[in-house]
């Protein structure tokens, strides 16, 4: 019933979704086929690795598309568009700022150690020196 509105007013919505899915799911599977190539990593067993799977393959593709046709639904294609370059801008910002959190954390503990090894000559002046 809510699909049957949103295509009533806005015909292409579901075509640009279903696009924008295949798209991904094609963007997907090249960046997977290139960055393991592992033929082990690719066997399926009854673990939370399939769990996962299954959940962004089900349920992550259904709530995006609902999402995206509620969103064009209720205000329009082109808040949709600010709306999630919106949430993606947000997203990213919190992810540096938890990454660096934890990057202070680390060197806080003493772990790894990013100062220079040598105090006496600044790393320009040193490479200076050397080409000089």
């Amino acid at each position: 019933m809510f699909q049957a509105s949103v295509t009533k007013k806005y015909p292409v919505v579901t075509v640009i979704v279903f696009f924008q899915t295949l798209f991904s799911a094609i963007q997907c599977a090249v960046f997977s086929l290139i960055t393991v190539r592992d033929p082990r990593e690719w066997e399926l067993k009854f673990d939370k690795r399939l769990i996962a799977i299954l959940y962004q393959a089900i349920a992550a593709t259904l709530i995006r598309y609902i999402l995206s046709t509620w969103c064009v639904h209720r205000a329009g294609p082109l808040f949709c568009a600010i709306l999630i370059g919106a949430v993606i801008i947000v997203v990213g910002f919190y992810a540096v700022l938890w990454g660096k959190s934890r990057e202070e954390n680390k060197i806080g503990k003493g772990g790894d150690n990013l100062e220079s090894s040598c105090h006496h000559v600044p790393l320009l002046q040193n490479r200076a020196q050397q080409v000089g």
